[in-house]
């Protein structure tokens, strides 16, 4: 015995389908960012370059795509403070959407970085959007 699916529970399915391969792609371009932002200083800073420079081209051309190389972005970051970390033996202090590098001397460095201030529009966007949509918001009561 088989269920008949409405059109509306078809597309609901395969909308879910549809962000859980872009959640799981997502989370793989993260990992290998990581990977390629830990490996070295160049490296990190070619990967953050072309990864936003792909995320600009798919924003304009497939919107709803835009997670996978902010994904890739954002591991590639991630690996960059971990090889900086250690390299400068000193304590990174996440501050969104600043970092705050101090080392063992007690120099502290204060940095802007661009993929955080990215990141956190993003996120801004993200809850807007989730905010927004919410049923039954902007309409008038009926008493």
């Amino acid at each position: 015995m088989t269920t008949q699916l409405t059109p509306e529970g078809l597309e609901r399915r395969l909308k879910w389908v549809e962000w859980a391969v872009i959640g799981l792609f997502t989370f793989l371009l993260l990992a290998l960012g990581v990977m390629i932002g830990d490996g070295g200083p160049l490296a990190s800073g070619l990967a953050v370059d072309l990864g936003i420079l792909v995320y600009l081209v798919i924003l304009l051309l497939y919107p709803r795509l835009r997670l996978l190389p902010l994904g890739f972005v954002v591991g590639s970051d991630v690996g960059h403070l971990i090889y900086v970390a250690r390299a400068l033996a000193a304590k990174v202090l996440v501050y969104p959407p600043v970092w705050v590098l101090v080392s063992l001397t007690g120099h502290v460095s204060l940095n802007v970085d661009p993929v955080q201030v990215l990141l956190l529009a993003e996120v801004l966007y993200l809850v807007y959007r989730i905010v927004s949509v919410r049923p039954g918001r902007g309409q008038a009561s009926e008493s």
